[in-house]
């Protein structure tokens, strides 16, 4: 058994659904340990190429869709790219492939990618003693009678919760579901689920996501004097950070006007217009698994040349 590290942001699966493995000169796809989350505009992708030793190697990772929608080929052994004899050059999308939270067997679609008959186990998040799922940023590959598991405690000195995650056998995980040994709200509780990377959601833990607003700021136009109030709000289980930035038209300056005065935990900004607040506010929502932005400008409600 080994174990693998994720070096990509941990995210909802249903959320970044461009899953794919990522390994650069590996003699195998078995061998490959790492994953990386693609762009919404990459697919996952395999190369198989003969060494300038003779050997065969792999790589693998993120390619542009534009580019897999022509390379998507069986190189047939032609084809010399830096002194490397590429074999194969194939691409898939897991996203199309049905890559979602509910079915995470379509994730990594690239592993058995250019013939490389890999048989490989089911990859659970492991980690012995997190604050929550989200922490745990290491995989490893279950032996065949083992699927994936979380574990919640939750301590009786300060009611704090302590997570453990990995494989567990599925004879032990029978026991737990046909109990009901432990529930989801319960100060403990033990849940399995037999699919890679699926254990990152379970005993009552939502996947955290890309911050989603449920309020937007609106453009203005505004006469000097006036006090007008911007508000920006996102999804509060995404547990993002709020913050504002500015830029005014003349492009002369990026900082705060002083006459603004964030609020709420950057929820609104309350502006005394004057023509320093006259340009563009973007709100920017981040959080650990990536950011969303929205802009609002303030314009004079005067016509152009009065005034």
């Amino acid at each position: 058994m080994r174990t693998l590290v994720v070096l990509a942001v941990l995210c909802s699966v249903a959320e970044c659904t461009q899953l794919c493995y990522k390994c650069n000169g590996v003699p195998s796809q078995s061998d490959c340990g790492e994953t990386i989350i693609c762009g919404p505009h990459e697919s996952c992708y395999t190369k198989r190429y003969t060494g300038p030793s003779g050997n065969l190697m792999f790589e693998s990772g993120c390619m542009a869709k534009t580019v897999c929608s022509v390379i998507n080929i069986n190189f047939g052994g032609a084809g010399r790219r830096k002194r490397e004899l590429v074999n194969c050059l194939k691409c898939c999308d897991s996203e199309a492939m049905g890559c979602t939270e509910k079915n995470t067997t379509a994730c990594g679609c690239n592993a058995d990618l250019c013939n490389t008959n890999n048989d490989h186990g089911t990859k659970c998040f492991h980690c012995d003693d997190v604050y929550h799922p989200n922490q745990c940023s290491e995989l490893k590959e279950c032996f065949s009678d083992r699927i994936c598991y979380t574990r919640k405690i939750e301590l009786d000195s300060n009611g704090e919760k302590r997570f453990s995650m990995g494989c567990e056998q599925k004879r032990v995980c029978d026991v737990f579901e046909e109990n009901a040994l432990s529930t989801d709200e319960g100060t403990y509780c033990t849940r399995c689920c037999n699919a890679s990377f699926c254990n990152m959601a379970l005993c009552g833990i939502p996947q955290l996501v890309i911050p989603s607003f449920t309020r937007k700021p609106n453009d203005r136009k505004v006469l000097d004097g006036d006090i007008v109030t911007l508000h920006c709000e996102v999804d509060p289980k995404s547990n993002a950070t709020i913050t504002w930035a500015f830029q005014s038209y003349t492009g002369l300056s990026t900082a705060i006007p002083s006459s603004a005065q964030i609020m709420q935990r950057g929820t609104r900004v309350q502006i005394r217009v004057t023509r320093d607040v006259l340009g563009s506010w973007t709100c920017t929502a981040k959080n650990s698994v990536g950011t969303s932005a929205a802009v609002a400008k303030i314009s004079s409600a005067l016509p152009v040349g009065s005034g």
